[in-house]
Formats: structure tokens, C-alpha cells, sequence
């Protein structure tokens, strides 16, 4: 008799565990749905861009360029950009600008403005002021993929929209 009791005390201990199921937390810690990739920090990057003046006698060129962006926080950002394009003697664009984007979520899509001031230099050198914006896609290794337009105002010239389409690497 003790050895079906110990049996059915030893099946029912055993049962017990079996049917127990996975441990569940009561208090999960809430996901972060945001896109991991945009912190602050350092951005190199490089891009193929478009010079399109508004003169009748303007010369369109195609062109490239580099710029070093640090972002202070997750939304706002410093930029400087050098570009050049085949006019018939190279137009110059140097560019300081600030950028405010705002991160979509997880979607890792972050449309951003972006304004400040450029030295446009030719046969010629005017300072100009500059509005515009862009969106940027984060890759899965952080890289960005932008494209972005901006308006110049410049000084004595004709006023020119600047067309980018480039890469951005963090650090």
C-alpha cells in the first residue's frame, strides 16, 4: 500500500511540473520601436549632385561631393559639404548647414530640413543663403542612403537648386 501511495505521489509531483507551462513576466520591459541606428555621432559621406541654375544663359552640370555631418542628438545636426561640378571652369559649392530630421519609428525613414549659408566660387565667388530638404533610408549595418534638394540664394548670380544623391557612413 505505502509503495501506491509513494508511486502516485511521485506521478502526481512529476505531473505538476509537466503541466506548469513556460514562466510568464509580469512586468516586460516595453520594446524601443525606434530604428537603432539613428544616434549621435559622426557621418562621413559621399554623393553624385546636380547644379541646375534659374539663368536663361546658366549652364546645368552634374558633379559630386563630400560632407561631414556630426548630429548632436538623434534630430539635430551640422553638416559640411564640398561639391564640385563641370561647368565650363568647375563651380565650387562649399556649405555649412544645419539639420533638423525626425526619425520615422522602426521604419528607419527619416525625412529632414536643412538650411544655412555656401560659398559658391566659378570665375566668380558670392556667398549665398540656402534652404531645402531630403530623406534618408538607414540600412541594416547603419549605412544611410539620401537624397536631398536645396535652394540657394546667391549674392550677384543667378539663384541655383543643388540636387544630392549619396551614402552616409557613421563612426
Amino acid at each position: 500500500m505505502k509503495l501506491l501511495q509513494v508511486t502516485i505521489a511521485t506521478l502526481a509531483f512529476g505531473m505538476g511540473f509537466a503541466s506548469a507551462g513556460p514562466v510568464i513576466d509580469k512586468n516586460p520591459l516595453p520594446v524601443d520601436p525606434s530604428c537603432p541606428c539613428f544616434f549621435p555621432g559622426l557621418q562621413v559621406g559621399a554623393f553624385a549632385s546636380g547644379y541646375l541654375p534659374r539663368g536663361e544663359n546658366e549652364e546645368s552640370a552634374a558633379g559630386g561631393g563630400v560632407a561631414f555631418t556630426y548630429f548632436f542628438t538623434e534630430n539635430i545636426g551640422l553638416e559640411y559639404s564640398y561639391s564640385v561640378h563641370a561647368t565650363d571652369s568647375e563651380m565650387h559649392i562649399n556649405a555649412l548647414d544645419l539639420i533638423y530630421r525626425l526619425p520615422l519609428g522602426y521604419s528607419c525613414w527619416a525625412p529632414y530640413v536643412m538650411g544655412g549659408g555656401a560659398v559658391f566660387a566659378n570665375s566668380f565667388t558670392e556667398g549665398a543663403y540656402r534652404l531645402g530638404g531630403g530623406l534618408e533610408y538607414r540600412l541594416d549595418n547603419c549605412i544611410a542612403v539620401f537624397s536631398d534638394a536645396t535652394y540657394n540664394w546667391i549674392q550677384e548670380e543667378p539663384d541655383a537648386l543643388h540636387l544630392r544623391l549619396g551614402v552616409r557612413v557613421p563612426f
